[in-house]
């Protein structure tokens, strides 16, 4: 049976994939933060960042540790510097040691590859980025993602980090504040 360490067990992606990987017969553990409640099947370990890494780690033996952990929806550009690189660092430092072979596979974002106002929103709305672009996001969400993705590449772990565009889906927080708008400015649902 394949065994996989999910971070961000409790967000948008990770609690749907968390149950997918149920569907599809892996052994997980979930390391989140605070007392939240997983499915009896799914191993829970505490918070981790700022922890040792060997409390998170437990015994290790992963195949796959996925990184969806992140903090983007806030003002509080230290958090979002010290979940997001951070949070890799520990993950790149933890792997080799207790994984051996494990791959680290974190979730990035399309914010990465555009230069971002400190708003989120790309300096140049006209057209989409293009891959033979510097990544320059001048915001925290993005420049916190590109040292991550970095960190990982210089790692010497089998890794991958895709670029995930916008997520949409029920609990998004965002879905609530563009309906809220509409709203505002007489638009209906439709």
């Amino acid at each position: 049976m394949r065994t996989l360490l999910l971070t961000g067990a409790i967000g948008l992606v990770g609690s749907r994939l968390l149950q997918r990987l149920a569907e599809d017969g892996f052994k997980r553990r979930a390391l989140v933060c605070g007392d939240v409640e997983l499915p009896p099947e799914d191993h829970r370990r505490p918070r981790w960042l700022g922890r040792p890494r060997d409390a998170a780690f437990g015994d290790g033996g992963f195949d796959v540790v996925v990184h969806l952990a992140g903090v983007f929806r806030t003002e509080d550009e230290d958090a979002i510097r010290s979940t997001n690189l951070g949070g890799t660092r520990i993950l790149v430092a933890a792997v080799p040691e207790h994984t051996r072979g494990a791959r680290l596979v974190m979730s990035s974002t399309r914010e990465t590859s555009t230069t971002q106002t400190q708003r989120g929103r790309s300096a140049d709305p006209t057209r989409p980025s293009l891959e033979t672009e510097a990544c320059s996001p001048t915001a925290m969400y993005g420049a916190s993602k590109v040292a991550a993705e970095q960190l990982l590449r210089g790692s010497g772990l089998t890794q991958a980090a895709p670029r995930l565009p916008f997520v949409h889906g029920e609990g998004a927080g965002h879905l609530a504040s563009l309906q809220r708008a509409r709203s505002h400015r007489g638009g209906g649902a439709h």
